[in-house]
């Protein structure tokens, strides 16, 4: 767990996700697909119940490769990253990253926040040596942040999401534990 205090005067929380957290993860996972473009699902689209979600949580207990966190303002989730490692042997060192903020919370640091202390996780996991995630290539704040963060553009996946008959592009970003 990490306090930080935020521009704004508060303080945020962050900490692993436990299975008790379910039910609150997923309706901020609801709140979140109505508030942005940016991320890979729609309202009505996460496709997870309570039960699997809590054993998913639960599966993430004690891994040194996948994590799932919460950023609280106030007890009340505002953010949640994850990193998922691969699980075979040759590709275990290789881990994906997302993360979302609600709406209201952008641009006040959390997300600055909630990357770093993955980043740092994955450097004390002593297993990750590679993260990698994707970022549609009209996030301009989020590629500032993650180049901020050390993060080099690696390629292009074209038509990567499409949101209303309408395609968007995505950049493929690395950055290297070394």
């Amino acid at each position: 767990m990490k306090e930080i205090n935020l521009k704004s005067g508060d303080v945020l929380i962050i900490r692993k996700a436990l299975p008790e957290d379910a039910t609150e993860i997923l309706q901020y996972a609801e709140q979140v697909s109505g508030e942005s473009d940016n991320i890979s699902y729609g309202p009505g689209e996460f496709g997870m119940t309570v039960e699997r979600e809590q054993k998913f949580l639960q599966s993430l207990q004690g891994s040194k490769s996948c994590i799932l966190i919460l950023g609280l303002l106030k007890k009340k989730i505002v953010s949640i990253a994850s990193m998922s490692g691969g699980k075979r042997k040759r590709i275990e060192h290789l881990t994906g990253l997302g993360i979302t903020v609600r709406k209201t919370f952008w641009r006040q640091g959390i997300g600055s926040e909630m990357m770093q202390f993955l980043i740092d996780w994955a450097q004390q996991s002593k297993i990750i040596r590679k993260i990698n995630l994707t970022v549609r290539t009209d996030n301009i704040g989020a590629i500032k942040l993650y180049e901020q963060l050390g993060f080099l553009e690696e390629g292009l996946n074209s038509r990567t999401l499409q949101i209303n008959g309408k395609f968007y592009d995505a950049k493929m970003m690395g950055l290297e534990i070394d």
